[in-house]
């Protein structure tokens, strides 16, 4: 009982804490100041009970203001490859080049000679024994390395691997079985200092479908971000855009 009690207590200043400095960062949010006090008095019953009904309430304001929050951001598009357009430019340019009525030539593909043959097994090899020496060495005791390779078409691999990605996943049915009591009594508010000091340790990566990478991150005020690390750590959930890989 002691115990317990204990426990509620440190879990209601967890959050007061955790509130006030959304509150006092409310500012760097997206979020009406209702919004925000909906958000602050969902938490405790969100916390004790996350598939609760106040769980899809809080979800909903949580991505509401992500989605406000990365309109706002300077975030660029990717670009199509300079290639294929260099490409598309020089298969336009070499149809206007070809007189109308000019028959096209095909490129007669000819037949390796044995010494390009010799330097293409040996080009093989040589990769395999920089590889896998073992390996290297069963398959020039067995002559697999004299044999054709049988390679297969991209057309032949997309119709096996499109089915198979294109198929829907399985529903899960199993229960979730809460391995441990989520300790959100330790959440303390991030601080500005800290996240500069995460946010420099990280190293240049992919954007996920936000097109958020670290450039954009670096380029907002560390009071902002460091809104956002405690707006989620007092909603105890992160917005659905972070699941979606």
């Amino acid at each position: 009982m002691w115990e317990s009690s204990m426990s509620n207590s440190s879990l209601e200043e967890a959050i007061l804490k955790l509130a006030d400095a959304c509150r006092r960062d409310s500012s760097a949010l997206s979020l009406a100041s209702e919004e925000l006090e909906d958000i602050i008095g969902l938490a405790v019953e969100s916390v004790r009970d996350p598939s609760g009904p106040s769980r899809q309430r809080i979800q909903e304001l949580i991505d509401k203001e992500y989605d406000q929050f990365v309109a706002s951001l300077p975030v660029a598009e990717p670009k199509a490859s300079p290639r294929a357009s260099e490409h598309s430019g020089a298969c336009s340019k070499g149809r206007r080049g070809r007189p109308r009525g000019a028959r096209r030539t095909t490129e007669v593909i000819r037949p390796l000679s044995r010494r390009q043959q010799r330097r293409r097994l040996y080009g093989i090899i040589h990769e395999l024994y920089k590889k896998n020496r073992t390996r290297c060495a069963k398959t020039v005791l067995s002559s697999d390395w004299a044999k054709k390779r049988q390679t297969t078409s991209l057309e032949e691999q997309e119709s096996y691997w499109k089915q198979l990605f294109e198929e829907p996943s399985k529903a899960d049915s199993r229960d979730v079985r809460p391995m441990s009591r989520a300790l959100f009594e330790i959440s303390q508010p991030v601080t500005t200092t800290e996240y500069g000091l995460v946010l420099k340790s990280t190293h240049e990566s992919s954007a996920g479908l936000d097109y958020v990478d670290r450039k954009v991150l670096r380029g907002i005020e560390p009071r902002i971000g460091a809104a956002h690390m405690n707006l989620w750590l007092l909603a105890c959930r992160p917005p659905e855009a972070f699941k979606v890989g």
